[in-house]
């Protein structure tokens, strides 16, 4: 395993924890917690695709505590969950390994890319809708014949970087199948695990990952996991 002892200090394990808590509560309420954890190893001088992989393990580890709450509140629907996890994993195997064929330079410049069209979308973004579609929203998916394969390729980009995937899932299962917002987000917490594993074995064994970076990351977004969930 590569070590980086650059950012095994307090310092910088307390600015990951930190982070982390902040990119689980944004998980957990809507999306975007990769936006802030994955620019914050880069900015730690973690190489690109070892951030990537690495960012993996919060990922994983706030599911736990948002899950707990949604299920002890009455929502989730398990069977459902498993499904959309299905239709991710294939897709996201071949994106995780070839997000560890990438050079750091071109992958630095995706993340750029990435960070400026998700800022930009959020800003122009209109919400006046919102309450229009919400008297049609439901437990149950609609229109699943667009929902299901959008879902099966989002896969890939999932697999390959991850960032502001919590959006892309809310768009499809709540604009498109017409899922209510508290399900939509009970189900985002929870496909994105099974592909996160794979993507963390695929990362860890083509490039390794820091253990120790990516459990600080983890405690915050447990904690904010839990604190988001409660209130959504």
């Amino acid at each position: 395993m590569i070590d980086y002892p650059g950012i095994a200090d307090l310092g910088s394990i307390t600015i990951l924890i930190s982070v982390g808590c902040l990119a689980g509560f944004l998980n957990t309420i809507a999306g975007g917690g990769s936006m802030l954890s994955l620019p914050t190893l880069l900015f730690l001088e973690v190489p690109s695709s070892i951030a990537n992989g690495t960012n993996r393990i919060a990922i994983i580890a706030q599911a736990l505590p948002a899950a707990i709450v949604y299920f002890r509140k009455g929502f989730g629907d398990i069977a459902q969950s498993v499904f959309l996890s299905m239709l991710l994993l294939p897709g996201s195997i071949l994106g995780a390994y070839l997000g560890t064929q990438i050079d750091d330079k071109t992958f630095d410049k995706i993340v750029a890319t990435i960070l400026a069209i998700t800022a930009i979308s959020m800003f122009f973004g209109k919400t006046g809708k919102e309450n229009k579609c919400k008297g049609r929203t439901s437990d149950s998916i609609k229109r699943r014949h667009l929902v299901y394969p959008m879902v099966f390729l989002l896969g890939f980009y999932g697999g390959f970087i991850h960032i502001g995937i919590g959006f892309l899932i809310i768009s499809i299962l709540h604009k498109i199948g017409g899922l209510n917002l508290i399900a939509t987000n009970t189900h985002k917490i929870l496909i994105v695990v099974p592909y996160s594993v794979a993507s963390l074995l695929i990362f860890w064994g083509e490039v390794s990952v820091l253990w120790y970076a990516g459990v600080s990351l983890a405690l915050g977004t447990m904690f904010g996991g839990w604190v988001g969930a409660h209130m959504t």
